[in-house]
């Protein structure tokens, strides 16, 4: 009779036990924001939605300064080293040897399995790996 009531309250405590260890964390409470806090600077995006005079204004020398730097930022490497790194390692790129046309289709399936790129950084990615 003893080793059932012992048997019985090991079995309770173990219960209880793993029922608290399976618990949540309690979630804590979020402050309210003060007023001072309340009133928030726009973002980027509602900031670029109404230009300033300034950018309405825009001669055409700032205009062709303003894609020139866009080309630039957009380049082959860039964008190998920001979108494709996500998956696997530039190792793994620097291995594989293949024409333009097979490049264009080791992209092509990436793209299908999420990788994000537009028409245009799409035949940059090709044209740098062909490349190399």
């Amino acid at each position: 009779m003893r080793s059932k009531f012992f048997l019985l309250i090991v079995a309770v405590l173990l219960g209880a036990w793993l029922l608290s260890a399976c618990g949540g964390a309690t979630p804590t409470p979020t402050p309210e924001p003060t007023e001072e806090e309340a009133t928030v600077e726009p973002t980027a995006e509602e900031a670029e939605e109404e230009p300033t005079a300034e950018e309405e204004e825009a001669t055409p020398e700032e205009a062709e300064e303003e894609g020139a730097a866009e080309e630039e930022a957009i380049d082959g490497e860039t964008l190998v080293q920001e979108r494709c790194t996500v998956c696997h390692d530039t190792g793994r790129i620097d291995r594989e040897d293949h024409t333009e046309e097979e490049w264009a289709e080791v992209v092509d399936e990436m793209i299908e399995k999420g990788a994000e790129l537009t028409d245009e950084e799409r035949q940059i990615v090709i044209e740098y790996l062909a490349s190399r």
